[in-house]
């Protein structure tokens, strides 16, 4: 089942998608693997509590949901513009397809990146702990904004080797 499925390499497969290589069936088996590796433990930033919750954390959770949504508008209307620019032809397959092997990459520099942050910020002294704080919500909610963005410009960059007529 896993044999036809590409995780590390998404030029590759848009090269083979490109030429027809790539039938719908391996296309939907990425877009499963890609659902379950990435939108399994997805959640949606409700807090529901007995307690009382500070207005600024609903703001941020608005903010965020803003940004994040004018990310994906924007991304989606991107690639699609991309693939029409091309042959025009299966714009969900590619997107589908090819979130996999991208995701997958970005991932990986996700990680490493978040190492690198998180050592840096643990290595200033303990008196600077508030900035410590401040640091990581502006890096909780630029993060995710700058992984979405990159997704699409990724996802733009293989879909137009896919769509191309050459």
């Amino acid at each position: 089942m896993l044999k036809d499925i590409y995780f590390f390499n998404p030029r590759k497969l848009a090269e083979r998608i490109r030429v027809g290589e790539i039938g719908q069936l391996i296309q939907l088996k990425h877009f499963i693997i890609f659902s379950i590796l990435f939108y399994s433990g997805f959640s949606l930033p409700i807090i529901i509590a007995s307690e009382s919750s500070d207005i600024n954390e609903w703001v941020e959770y608005f903010l965020f949901f803003l940004a994040e949504a004018a990310i994906n508008y924007y991304g989606i209307y991107y690639t699609y513009q991309i693939n029409q620019k091309g042959d025009g032809q299966n714009y969900f397959g590619r997107l589908f397809c090819l979130a996999l092997p991208v995701s997958i990459k970005l991932f990986i520099y996700s990680l490493l990146i978040s190492l690198i942050i998180s050592s840096l910020l643990f290595s200033k002294p303990a008196w600077e702990v508030d900035s410590n704080q401040y640091m990581l919500t502006i890096i909780s909610f630029v993060g995710p904004c700058v992984y979405s963005i990159a997704f699409y410009l990724l996802i733009g960059k293989y879909i137009r080797i896919c769509s191309s007529n050459s």
